[in-house]
């Protein structure tokens, strides 16, 4: 009754349609209540149709569980690239340049790349 309520173009018997619906589920309320919605009888085909409509196959499934698990693992190996390259940047800035002399080389680092120690005067000690 109240699903083609909607097409009625007249707003009195739509509101009417609407009510007459509503009033009507009230009554049948309590032996849906009863029977656990689930097993009513004018219920109970709907359920079955949707269940039938929305399953998916037993290949489907196993189909998109083995994508899920290959997905998975992808993301777990780009996991374990980016933690390998954070822990490179980290031990290549706590040198903070590296090469010869001291903890510098190539005049990127704090030894200024002259190779040894050397003075604030720039003479080798």
């Amino acid at each position: 009754m109240a699903a083609n309520a909607n097409s009625e173009p007249n707003q009195a018997r739509r509101t009417a349609k609407y009510l007459y619906a509503t009033l009507r589920s009230h009554a049948v309320m309590q032996e849906f209540l009863d029977r656990g919605f689930r097993d009513h009888t004018s219920i109970f085909p709907v359920i079955n149709f949707h269940l039938y409509q929305t399953s998916a196959s037993r290949l489907t499934l196993d189909k998109t569980v083995l994508e899920l698990k290959n997905d998975i693992k992808k993301i777990d190996s780009r996991c374990n690239q980016i933690d390998a390259l954070t822990s490179k940047v980290q031990r290549l800035s706590g040198n903070n340049g590296g090469g010869a002399g001291n903890n510098g080389g190539a005049g990127r680092g704090r030894g200024g790349g002259r190779g040894g120690n050397t003075s604030p005067s720039g003479d080798a000690e």
